[in-house]
Parts: C-alpha cells; sequence; structure tokens
C-alpha cells in the first residue's frame, strides 16, 4: 500500500494529461507512457513513477527532476526523459508489463514546510523527502495487455493503455 503523509497536499489530474490515450505495440518492443503538465518542468519539479500489478502494492520505479537529475536509479528495463512533458519508457515489453503505472510530480515551493512519506506496506521499500512545497498532483495509466489471439489479459478503462501483443 502507497502512503502519502504530510500536512496539506492536492491530488488533481488537471497538471498531468496523458499524451496518446491508448498505444498498442508487439512484444519485445519499447513503449513510452508520456503526460504534458501545465507549466515547464524546473529543477524544483520532483517526478515519481510507481507501478501496481493486480493485488499488489505500488512498486516505485524511477524518480527524477524537472530537469532531468536522476534521484534513485531506475528498474532495469525503465528510462525516462524530461521536456514539455515527463515520459517513461518501457523497454522490450512482456505480458508480464501489464499494470497500473503512477506518475505524480512534487513542486517544492519555499514558503511552506511539508514531508512527504512514500511507502510500500510489506515490500521493505521506503522512500522518505522533506521538502517545502505546495502539492502534489498525480495521474494514473493503465496498461493493458492484449495476447495475438486478442485475449485480454488484465484491462480497466483508465487515461492510457498499452496493448501488447506476442
Amino acid at each position: 500500500m502507497l502512503s502519502v503523509q504530510t500536512s496539506v497536499f492536492t491530488l488533481l489530474c488537471e497538471e498531468l494529461t496523458a499524451v496518446k490515450k491508448e498505444e498498442s505495440t508487439l512484444e519485445g518492443t519499447s513503449v513510452t507512457l508520456s503526460y504534458k503538465y501545465k507549466n515547464a518542468a524546473k529543477g524544483n519539479d520532483y517526478f515519481f513513477w510507481y507501478r501496481q500489478f493486480p493485488g499488489k502494492p505500488p512498486e516505485f520505479l524511477i524518480s527524477h527532476t524537472g530537469t532531468s537529475l536522476k534521484l534513485q536509479d531506475p528498474v532495469p528495463g525503465f528510462s525516462f526523459k524530461v521536456n514539455t512533458s515527463t515520459e517513461l519508457t518501457i523497454r522490450e515489453l512482456t505480458l508480464a508489463d501489464t499494470a497500473l503505472y503512477y506518475c505524480a510530480r512534487l513542486y517544492k515551493n519555499l514558503k511552506t514546510d511539508m514531508g512527504l512519506l512514500f511507502k510500500e506496506g510489506g515490500s521493505g521499500f521506503q522512500s522518505t523527502a522533506s521538502y517545502q512545497m505546495d502539492s502534489v498532483h498525480s495521474c494514473l495509466i493503465r496498461v493493458s495487455v492484449v495476447t495475438a489471439a486478442n485475449e485480454t489479459l488484465w484491462e480497466d478503462s483508465h487515461e492510457q493503455m498499452i496493448h501488447v501483443n506476442h
């Protein structure tokens, strides 16, 4: 279970908008999940990517700043890019990449002092950060994998889907 603890924060999907609603690709290829945001990213913007498998707690993938400074090493097979959007690339897709992908944006504001805690229950991963910030913005990306026989293994209608065929 992912828990976010802070004195005051707001979750707004309006801050992050999926560039494409649906992707279709073959197993073994790459796909890029991309979100645009209202304002240009700055060095005091922090992005956190997670994925969640059905019935499991969220898994941390990568974190970076708005100027592409890597905060933690990414999980193998994942990379990121920041321009006028934040992008997560998944290389060599397999059916096991079926998951819900989260992107959270943290904006640092020197006027307010608050702290965040990202914790995955039962996984042993805990990432703590104490920043001066005004809000957290998060959206969800649902990734769906469809076999060559058009059998959907797991799907839900959210902002962005990927179909992987083999």
